[in-house]
């Protein structure tokens, strides 16, 4: 599979899918600061919108492991992430 990088908008109130069945991804931005990452197994069903299991992160994210579906939140404000997946 080859990387492909991409911009994605973000918003404050629905979970977008930035990753679909990805083994590698990594994420920046630096607008508004702590986004929400939620990771599910490939094909899993994606989060709710008051989804308990997600990470925060700021700035940068990188994930590395088993086909996983990649969905992030920016509780801050909307926003662009800049992505680069496998």
């Amino acid at each position: 599979m080859a990387l492909e990088t991409v911009n994605v908008s973000v918003n404050t109130s629905t979970w977008v899918q930035v990753g679909d069945n990805v083994t590698a991804l990594t994420m920046t931005e630096t607008l508004v600061g702590d986004i929400k990452v939620h990771v599910v197994a490939n094909g899993g069903t994606a989060p709710s919108s008051t989804a308990a299991a997600y990470q925060w992160w700021d700035k940068e994210y990188t994930y590395s492991g088993s086909a996983a579906d990649i969905y992030v939140l920016s509780p801050n404000g909307a926003t662009e992430v800049g992505v680069v997946r496998e």
